[in-house]
């Protein structure tokens, strides 16, 4: 006879595969639109409703499974001089310094939430 727990660990897979499907569809778009798959493009389109430990997890799952081969470019692309030096600009590095402190403030009341707990 199943348990309590049983359909508890049947709901959270399901909730998983679903997310994954989500994330599928997304990285789909995506690519059809000329944009190359991230946890921070996914993350924004699939909106507020799934916890970053969540999502983070399923991301993972897909971009280890297919992400990383659908990603794939089918083109070389062209080399620009600061990028096959490797240097970054300071722009870029304005830039980059930008979108990590959006992403901290992002998940800052998720830490929150999680530590009241």
């Amino acid at each position: 006879m199943p348990t309590f727990s049983h359909f508890a660990d049947e709901s959270k897979m399901n909730a998983m595969q679903s997310l994954y499907n989500q994330i599928e569809q997304i990285a789909q778009g995506l690519r059809q639109a000329g944009k190359t798959p991230s946890l921070a493009l996914i993350r924004a389109r699939i909106g507020a409703g799934v916890s970053a430990a969540e999502l983070m997890t399923a991301y993972q799952r897909w971009h280890n499974t297919q992400g990383s081969l659908a990603s794939t470019p089918t083109t070389q692309p062209v080399a620009t001089p600061a990028a096959s030096e490797g240097s970054i600009t300071p722009a870029d590095f304005q830039r980059l310094e930008a979108k990590i402190d959006l992403i901290l403030q992002l998940l800052q009341p998720q830490s929150d939430s999680n530590t009241k707990e």
